[in-house]
C-alpha cells in the first residue's frame, strides 16, 4: 500500500459548486469532493497537486488573473506519489517541465481542509 503525503490542490468551485481541476489539461476536467479519493479518469494519469503551499498559492492567484470569472480554492489534501513524471489525457502528454513550479503527480486525492478562496 503507498503512503500518503500531505500536499496542497488547487480547484476551481463551478456555478453549481462542484469542484473540478482549476485549469483541466487538455480540456479533460476531474471532480474532487471533500473527503472523498480521487483517482484520475480513464485514459489520462496522474494528478496534479503541490508539495508547498507557497507554490499552490502562487498558483491560485496567477491563474485568477487569466480566469476571470472563475472562484478557486486551495485545499490541504492527502496524496499518494506517482511514479510517472509525465501527466497525459489521450494521446496529448505534459512533462514535469511543463506544469507549474512545485508540481507533484499523484496516482490518488483526497481533499482534507479549505484553506483559502479567490473569487
Amino acid at each position: 500500500m503507498k503512503k500518503w503525503e500531505k500536499g496542497f490542490k488547487v480547484v476551481h468551485r463551478t456555478e453549481f459548486g462542484e469542484l473540478h481541476s482549476a485549469v483541466p489539461l487538455h480540456g479533460a476536467p476531474v471532480q474532487y469532493a471533500h473527503g472523498l479519493v480521487t483517482y484520475p479518469p480513464k485514459d489520462c494519469g496522474p494528478l496534479c497537486v503541490f508539495g508547498e503551499l507557497e507554490s499552490a498559492r502562487f498558483y491560485m492567484q496567477y491563474t485568477k488573473q487569466y480566469m476571470k470569472g472563475w472562484s478557486f480554492e486551495m485545499w490541504e489534501c492527502q496524496y499518494t506519489p506517482a511514479k510517472e513524471n509525465k501527466v497525459w489525457v489521450d494521446n496529448m502528454v505534459s512533462t514535469l517541465n511543463d506544469l507549474p513550479t512545485g508540481t507533484r503527480l499523484a496516482d490518488a486525492v483526497k481533499l482534507a481542509k479549505l484553506l483559502e478562496r479567490a473569487e
